[in-house]
């Protein structure tokens, strides 16, 4: 027997070839299947439990088709920035780091120069500044206050602060060191 003209539905019922890895300091790192729902960043890394005490939410990567992407995981969450989270692809590999010697130098004419630890939330410029004794006043110049960072691609955005009057110092509390 034979059904002429048959009218066939096909649903697939598990993706099991496309998966994505997550390592790094996750609860529990390894590999997640990707169904017919959506799987954003930050899905992924809460089903693999979670970010651990110690990530850097800040320095997530993604590996996909020989590119890797950097992620500031941390700004999806506290600055509201969700609808940039990614949708993840069969083959990602996501890398949550751990946080490590995360500090910064301050040099010149401050009254201890020195590092600085940031911590695991980062601190303002201003933090910084007070913990290593503030501007030396006798020969520090306040309009030439300089933040360099390390870019992605091993070179340097520099960043000046003019900070001649009490309002630099209350810019330079909002942002991140």
């Amino acid at each position: 027997e034979f059904i002429t003209d048959p009218q066939i539905e096909v649903i697939v019922a598990e993706f099991n070839s496309q998966r994505v890895v997550l390592t790094g300091a996750v609860g529990r790192p390894g590999t997640m299947k990707i169904s017919n729902i959506p799987l954003s960043l930050i899905e992924a890394v809460n089903g693999a439990g979670g970010l651990l005490s110690e990530a850097d939410s800040r320095h997530v990567t993604i590996q996909w088709a020989g590119q890797t992407y950097y992620v500031n995981l941390r700004a999806f969450v506290s600055n509201g920035r969700a609808a940039n989270n990614p949708l993840m692809q069969g083959g990602d590999i996501v890398n949550v780091p751990v946080l490590e010697n995360n500090v910064a130098y301050m040099l010149g004419q401050v009254a201890q120069p020195g590092f600085v630890n940031l911590g695991i939330n980062g601190l303002s410029l201003t933090e910084a500044l007070v913990q290593r004794g503030g501007l030396d006043e006798s020969f520090a110049d306040a309009q030439g206050i300089f933040v360099f960072r390390h870019t992605a691609n091993g070179g340097f955005d520099v960043f000046q602060l003019h900070a001649t009057t009490p309002l630099a110092f209350g810019l330079a509390s909002t942002g991140e060191a």
